[in-house]
């Protein structure tokens, strides 16, 4: 389509009707547009602008500026080019000469060629005085007019040099612009011939006799050769020369030895004419050496071109081996007829024929012919601008192909015809982007009257019934982009092409005039882009939630877990303190019975109190394990519980309705997480009930074998069970573990549905995984099933444990310490009483953090206390963040789990095996508890102090740190 690109475009510009002017009012267009984003297409408006004007003017507007500007304009391109292909175009493309377009090896061309203008005009002038020279110093007796025979070879010899210069000269009539410095030296050879010939018709000429051939010397013949055996061997030579000093010297070593044609019939004896003769011809075969370094730089330049400067490089070395090679055989002809002439006369001394003359007239003759042909065809195809031009427009003309048949860009190109429509035409990267079967074109006509602005967006794309595109509904995808193309401002344009399969593609369109009635359009898929931006947002706004909810967790995990730790305390104690008392205790003036009434009534409501303020706990610490959960950074609390006293005692959801089966039974204790297990069991029942059939049994089965842990909440079929029954089972369980999404609300009508957010199963499924774990749901006929199994501890671990309490109740050794520190009343008090009901005596108890001093000084006492009794064992319990105020002036935080890596550091190996150091924290993220098992021996999370709860929580942390023989037995109760 590019060969025909401009003249078409100016054709129809000139033929377009009133339509065309109408539409060309309301869309002005430019030659050249600014701030373009593609810098590929930039290149092309300027270099299609060059392409237009030169072929609408021709050659007669041509100069050197504007050519050097469209050949820059062209390597520009090119350097796109290399740098946008995909990497099975690159070879093509990408020679090592394409990067310069001033090839290393050769003189650039423009310079040759000033070169050569120069030296022709001093070999003309140089030619002038020479002629006079030798009219001013020759001898009066030695000239003489030519005779017959010479007078008729040089009116021959001059008519057919004349005329060849008169038919060169009218041939370039009118472009003297255009004549190059090569044409100029073939000219000034002529000419100098020519004149030669004329002098010898006309007037008397001086001639020697040689003292050594016998030979008459024709002087003026002598003051012709010499400046032009330089001018052409200089002309040869520099076509492909290195530089100018090269072709200098080769020019100068032929003017020198053809210089001896005037020193030889004056040499005085024949030891001189001998000297002068072989430095002549050794001068002379100069001319041979050159010629095979010529052929040489031919032979290595073949095969290297493809670009115009590399076909310019190849072309040149081939022309001036070529010349080279004519231009030492000619020569070699005059050598061969001096040699011929001077045997005839040593054979026939008699002889007075004008052999020599004639045959040097005949081989001028010939030799300048040969010669300015050979000279017209190097300026033709090297130094002409216009061929020069010709040759980039067909190499651009070939890259622009290059780029529509290639570019992994579509590109369109829309031209305003002279029929009043507007055509666009699309390249075969279209149907490879909408995965359609490419063909070699694609061109789409549009009325003017389609591009009303109003107008733009009206069309749809049609569908056929099995979801793809038809080649020809195509058509209106193109037609509705180069509508908005046209009416766009300049800038990019946001365009979505449907694929074969039914997915959408993302596509952004830059559209630019090249003219006023053209427009070109690159259209690039930017999904894979989108895709990304997508990611990459989402990414952000994960990480700034995750940020968010981390900063939630530990406001909620350390301000209100204290506060309602802090309080559930209050409640234990205030329910101790009231369970002591008796009536006899209270006001004489009172009732026994309304005595017992109120202690009843208030036993009643503190219990309520506490379960409130446990369930209000439980709900936070849910909350916020939910959040790690969902951002992957929660880390499992093990513990050992039994699972049926933890799902027999959710609120709410306790009696025969919701029945636990357990095999085998008694259900062994296990090491498991219990917000986890707590959060995935409420959950499952909670859910049950709501879709489950109403006011039906909900039972819980729980099956522990090899290592893992299999629960299971079965419900009565509910409304429209029948629907969940149907869909797919795989569906079916993809959907309810997605979040966001909800089963239920596929199946139900508008009525009928539920509101919530659909995240629940999702985030059950996480907590199964959390615990390395799955979930599945089943819709049976009679039943739906939630199942999850989780694998638990070794089972040889298991069954040690298990049989360790069986046969005996933990106890922590006698001689055991017991030190705390806290900066809460109440955590002091809390700690007092875990060391309690652990089994330490009261004398082995300290517990520090009443004022700052005992803040700042406990690892100075820990230490001491530590190094005063090295054969005991130590259960030092440390509270992560200790508020120090001094004052009410000074507040600072002091890390526990610091203090302990410095009481740790502190003491030597045999000192600290006898300790477990623990920090115990309302934080409990992931990345807290790495830091307090680096720096501690373990971890301890903030809870409401129970006896059973407490000798569970220390076991398996005694047992880990210390191992099982450590652990005493005795047969009599805890008190």
């Amino acid at each position: 389509m590019w060969d025909n690109f401009g003249a078409s475009t100016t054709n129809s510009a000139a033929n377009t009707g009133q339509k065309v002017e109408a539409f060309l009012s309301r869309h002005p267009g430019e030659s050249v547009v600014e701030n373009r984003s593609t810098p590929v297409l930039s290149v092309l408006d300027e270099i299609s602008t060059h392409i237009e004007q030169l072929e609408e003017f021709g050659n007669d507007k041509l100069n050197g500026a504007y050519i050097e500007l469209l050949k820059k304009k062209t390597d520009h391109l090119k350097l796109l080019l290399l740098k946008s292909f995909e990497n099975n175009h690159e070879n093509i493309l990408s020679s090592p000469q394409s990067k310069n377009a001033n090839f290393d090896g050769q003189m650039h061309f423009e310079d040759a060629d000033k070169a050569v203008k120069y030296v022709s005009f001093a070999v003309f002038i140089v030619w002038i005085a020479m002629v006079l020279a030798v009219y001013a110093f020759s001898p009066i007796e030695t000239l003489r007019r030519t005779n017959d025979e010479e007078f008729l070879a040089s009116i021959i010899e001059g008519a057919l040099l004349f005329t060849q210069l008169i038919i060169s000269i009218i041939t370039l009539a009118g472009k003297c612009k255009q004549v190059s410095g090569f044409f100029v030296g073939a000219l000034v050879t002529q000419f100098v011939a020519g004149a030669t010939s004329v002098i010898f018709a006309f007037c008397k000429v001086p001639v020697l006799i040689d003292p050594i051939t016998k030979c008459e010397v024709f002087l003026i013949r002598w003051c012709e050769w010499i400046p032009l055996a330089f001018l052409m061997a200089f002309l040869v030579d520099i076509i492909s020369a290195e530089n100018l000093n090269q072709s200098l010297s080769t020019g100068l070593s032929q003017g020198l030895s053809a210089s001896a044609g005037i020193l030889l019939p004056l040499s005085p004896n024949a030891i001189i004419w001998t000297v002068i003769m072989l430095v002549s011809i050794l001068l002379y075969s100069k001319l041979f050496l050159r010629a095979f370094q010529k052929h040489r730089d031919y032979r290595e330049s073949l095969g290297t071109g493809f670009t115009f400067e590399e076909k310019d490089h190849s072309h040149r070395a081939q022309l001036a081996a070529t010349m080279m090679s004519m231009c030492a055989v000619l020569w070699l002809s005059l050598v061969v007829c001096y040699f011929l002439e001077w045997v005839i006369l040593l054979h026939t001394p008699s002889y007075k024929g004008s052999f020599g003359f004639v045959n040097n007239c005949l081989c001028n003759v010939l030799s300048k012919l040969f010669f300015l042909h050979a000279i017209t065809e190097v300026h033709s195809e090297l130094f002409d601008r216009s061929s020069r031009n010709e040759g980039r427009l067909v190499e651009l003309r070939q890259m622009l192909s290059i780029v529509w048949e290639n570019s992994s860009d579509v590109l369109a190109i829309s031209n305003l015809c002279s029929n009043g429509t507007i055509s666009t035409k699309v390249s075969p990267t279209y149907f490879s982007l909408v995965g359609l079967p490419e063909i070699d074109t694609f061109t789409v006509e549009q009325p003017i009257s389609d591009f009303n602005p109003s107008e733009v967006g009206s069309s749809s794309t049609n569908i056929d019934s099995t979801g793809k595109v038809g080649i020809n509904l195509r058509k209106t995808e193109i037609c509705e982009l180069m509508k908005k193309a046209w009416n766009a401002k300049p800038g990019l344009i946001l365009y979505d092409i449907l694929h074969e399969d039914g997915t959408i593609i993302k596509c952004e369109a830059q559209a630019s005039r090249l003219n006023n009635v053209l427009l070109a359009v690159i259209i690039r898929d930017i999904t894979e882009r989108q895709r990304r931006f997508d990611a990459e947002k989402l990414a952000v706004s994960e990480a700034t939630a995750r940020l968010k909810d981390a900063e939630v967790n530990r406001f909620t995990r350390h301000e209100v877990k204290n506060g309602l730790l802090a309080a559930i305390g209050i409640c234990d104690g205030l329910q101790e303190a009231i369970s002591s008392l008796t009536p006899n205790t209270l006001v004489h003036n009172s009732s026994a019975s309304d005595t017992s009434s109120t202690i009843s009534n208030t036993t009643h409501w503190v219990k309520e109190l506490d379960a409130t303020l446990n369930d209000v706990l439980e709900m936070i610490l849910f909350e916020a394990m939910a959040r790690d959960l969902v951002h992957g950074v929660y880390n499992p609390q093990v513990e050992t519980i039994n699972l049926v006293d933890l799902f027999s005692h959710l609120r709410g959801y306790e009696g025969d309705r919701f029945p636990i089966f357990t095999s085998p039974s008694p259900l062994p204790s296990l090491q498991l997480d219990p917000h986890v297990m707590k959060y995935i069991h409420l959950n499952a029942v909670t859910n049950a009930c709501k879709y489950g059939k109403k006011g039906g049994i909900v039972r819980t089965d729980i099956t522990y074998s090899a290592g893992q842990i299999t629960v299971e909440v079965i419900n009565e079929p509910g409304p429209e069970h029948d629907k969940l029954i149907s869909i797919c089972p795989k569906k079916a369980r993809n959907l309810v573990f997605s979040s966001g999404k909800r089963l239920h609300s596929n199946i139900s009508s508008s009525a009928n549905r539920r509101v919530s957010a659909g995240d629940g199963a999702w985030i059950m499924h996480k907590c199964s995984v959390c615990l390395k774990g799955e979930c599945d749901i089943q819709f049976k006929t009679d039943r739906t099933v939630f199942k999850v199994c989780i694998p638990v501890n070794d089972a040889q671990d298991m069954e040690k444990l298990e049989q360790l309490k069986k046969n005996t109740l933990f106890k922590i050794p006698p001689r055991t310490w017991g030190v705390a520190i806290d900066d809460s009343v109440i955590q002091r008090k809390l700690m007092d009483k875990f060391f309690s009901l652990v089994g330490l005596s009261s004398d082995r108890i300290v517990v520090q953090g009443a004022n700052p001093s005992e803040i700042l000084g406990f690892v100075e006492k820990c230490t001491k206390i530590i190094t005063d009794n090295p054969t005991d064992h130590f259960l030092i319990i440390v509270d992560e963040n200790l508020e120090v105020v001094d004052d009410g002036a000074h507040h600072i935080t002091v890390s526990g789990s610091k203090y302990v890596e410095q009481i740790r550091n502190s003491l030597d190996f045999d000192l600290e095996k006898n300790t477990l150091m623990v920090i115990r924290s309302a934080s409990d993220s992931a990345s807290d508890v790495a830091i307090y098992e680096k720096r501690a021996h373990g971890f301890l999370s903030k809870a409401p102090v129970h006896r059973v709860k407490a000798i569970e929580l220390i076991q398996p942390l005694w047992v880990r740190r210390f191992g099982y023989e450590s652990v005493s037995s005795s047969e009599d109760e805890l008190t």
